[in-house]
């Protein structure tokens, strides 16, 4: 991908593969800290704890480098392979703030992939207190109820979900 800015052209390098142990070194040692304390509140793991549950379980998991700059990582869970449903998630660093528009631009078309792996819905709890999340899944096109306790600590979440069971 290029992009101009200020008359001179940047380009920017989108790798995605499968995450290796350094990407999940890096996205839990960097991990943004809403990222953080939502997997605090609703599963009570630490940022390595909740990306090795989250890769383990996913049937499939991508880590997303732009540059030399590790983004974080995204899946999703399936509920079982009979219902068609699951549940996406993504953890990201701190240099997501650095490529905002790039990642934007890539969060539909990625969406799609998790959502042709899961063809009947997606469905996943964000924590109330994390705006910029819902907001994100608002605009990814996920239909966003009230919050309600949920998690580790009874911490307010919102449900989220997209495709046929909304």
């Amino acid at each position: 991908m290029t992009v101009t800015a200020a008359g001179r052209e940047l380009t920017r390098h989108i790798t995605l593969r499968p995450p290796t142990f350094d990407d999940a070194l890096a996205i839990s040692g960097d991990m943004r800290v809403e990222d953080a304390a939502e997997l605090l509140r609703a599963t009570g793991m630490t940022p390595l704890e909740g990306l090795d549950f989250c890769i383990k379980n996913s049937t499939s998991t991508h880590a997303l480098i732009i540059n030399s700059d590790v983004i974080g990582a995204f899946g999703v869970v399936p509920w079982s392979l009979a219902t068609g449903r699951g549940s996406p998630w993504a953890l990201t660093t701190n240099a997501v703030y650095r490529h905002r528009r790039a990642v934007a631009r890539l969060s539909k078309p990625l969406l799609e992939s998790l959502h042709r792996q899961c063809p009947n819905g997606l469905e996943v709890m964000v924590d109330a207190e994390y705006t910029t999340a819902v907001r994100w899944l608002r605009w990814l096109g996920f239909v966003v109820d009230g919050p309600h306790p949920w998690g580790s600590f009874g911490a307010p979440f919102m449900r989220a979900a997209i495709g046929r069971y909304e």
